[in-house]
Formats: structure tokens, sequence, C-alpha cells
């Protein structure tokens, strides 16, 4: 990660407005998987693009103007053709839908997980946790805002439910999809079948 290089800042002014030792920030510039989320989202403050550019190297695909139906139909286009992976089959039925109570955040970390879990994948904790790895009691805790979460974590979580880093931990970031760990041919699949998703909606929505 070349976060000095992006921030066009040097590793001792970085490392103070951080306010972490700069032999830390030496370690995350190796390994950005270990920086804590709080100081993620201080770097997502300073840093003008999305997170995943500085973690992954790649860009997301935001897919915030898309219908729910679109966005269900993106990720069962990308479940349909990455059939060795350890997904689970994108269900039509509504069957875990979530309803958030007023008093969530819609841009809080556990809201946006279940958000995503119950109306987009549409799959059960039960399901979920056997994907993530993590127990059911522990993906409960977390939805319900009542357990601290790890970079790890959200990373798991990131690759399960499509969803950006950048989407996942820094408030006012669009729904975007995770391309960390998919390549440039795919990730031009994606693009092309989101565009034509979102012309074939302005289309209907010009003509109606």
């Amino acid at each position: 990660m070349r976060l000095c290089e992006e921030t066009n800042l040097d590793q001792m002014e970085l490392s103070q407005y951080l306010q972490v030792d700069l032999n830390e920030l030496m370690k995350w510039e190796r390994n950005p998987k270990r920086i804590p989320i709080t100081v993620m989202q201080k770097i997502g403050n300073l840093y003008p693009g999305p997170l995943d550019r500085l973690v992954f190297g790649k860009d997301p695909i935001d897919i915030s103007s898309l219908s729910q139906e679109n966005r269900i139909k993106i990720l069962s286009f990308y479940f349909k053709d990455e059939e060795s992976r350890r997904t689970p089959r994108v269900r039509k039925p509504k069957v875990h839908s979530f309803e958030p109570d007023p008093g969530y955040l819609e841009t809080s970390y556990s809201y946006r997980a279940k958000d995503m879990r119950a109306n987009e994948l549409r799959i059960s904790q039960n399901e979920f946790a056997y994907l993530t790895g993590y127990s059911r009691s522990m993906i409960k805790f977390w939805e319900d805002g009542e357990k601290g979460k790890t970079l790890d974590s959200i990373l798991s979580f990131c690759k399960i439910l499509r969803g950006s880093l950048d989407y996942f931990i820094m408030d006012n970031r669009p729904r975007s999809l995770f391309t960390g760990d998919l390549d440039e041919e795919f990730i031009a699949n994606i693009r092309y079948n989101v565009k034509r998703l979102e012309k074939k909606h302005q289309d209907l929505y010009k003509y109606s």
C-alpha cells in the first residue's frame, strides 16, 4: 500500500495525522490488513479515492443507482460465474427480509451487513456464519451492534456480501461491489452488466 505517495504526505506527517507510532505505520504499509478500523476511517477521510484502491489496488463497482431487484441480478451473475467458490445460491423469494429499526443509522456497519445479507443475498444467519467461518452467535452480535468488529472480519464480509471496504466502514459512501479478489476480465463483465441494467432502467423511466 503506497499510502504516503497517494496522500502526498511523508511518513512523519502521516503518523502525526493518524496519531500512531512511525514504526507501526511502516508495518501497515507492508500489510494494510493489520490497520485498525478506526485508523482506516481516518485514512478514508484523508484519501480522496476508495479505500479498496489503497488496500487491494482495485476500485469497487458503484451499484448505488441500481434498484434492489437489479442488485440481486448482479449478485446472481457473480455467483453463477463463480461456481467453484463456496457461496450460496441467491434466492428469488424474499425469505429473510430485514426492516431496520428506526434507531439504526444507515451508515453503520451493522445495518449495512444485515441489509446486504437479508435483502440482497437473502441468506440466513446460519448460512452466513458457515460462509464466513464465524459462529452464528458472533454474526448476531455484530448485526445487533453489540460486538466490536476487526478488519479481518470486515474483509470476510466484503468477500461474501460483495460489499466494498469503502462502503462498509466509511459514512456516506455509495453501495459498491467488492472486487479485490476478482480478475480484470471478470470485473469488466460485471461493469458491463451494471451499465446495461442502468441503461435499461433509464430507458424505462424515460418512456414511462
